[in-house]
Parts: C-alpha cells; structure tokens; sequence
C-alpha cells in the first residue's frame, strides 16, 4: 500500500479511527481536544457539501480524517 492508498483507506473509514460522539449530529469525538466526550457530546461533524471534510466547531478547524491523526500524533510528539 502506497501513501495515497493508505489516505483513501483512512479516509474511507474513519469510525475505525475515532471514538463515535454522543450528540446527534455530530459524527466523532476530536482527537486533538477530546471535545465530543463529555456531557455535551459535541465534537467534529462531516461536512455535507463535502464528505470526507470534518469541521472541528470548538476551534474553526477543518479537514479530512488524516488532517485530525496527523495534528493529534504532531500534539502528542510536542509535549514529549
């Protein structure tokens, strides 16, 4: 599997990757925050217009489902 092939297989299954989100309408819990998790259930949601492209409300981000791995391993690999 190339690179290309392994973002089209990310991007095509993106429940593998991430943790389903309580609020209706709101499809996973953001890796980077953890906003989804809690009480209010909200996280990023997949743009209609645009499937594949999540927007992440809390902080204006938007991306495919590889844009949100990649900030959350660069987070993880900074506070190391």
């Amino acid at each position: 599997m190339n690179g290309a092939e392994a973002k089209e297989c990310i991007n095509a299954n993106p429940g593998i990757y991430f943790q389903e989100a309580k609020k209706t309408g709101y499809v996973f819990v953001c890796s980077i925050c953890e906003n989804g998790s809690g009480r209010d259930g909200a996280g990023i949601t997949e743009n209609p217009q645009n499937k594949g492209n999540y927007k992440r409300f809390k902080r204006g981000e938007s991306g495919d489902a590889l844009h949100f791995i990649g900030s959350c391993i660069l987070l993880e690999k900074n506070s190391d």
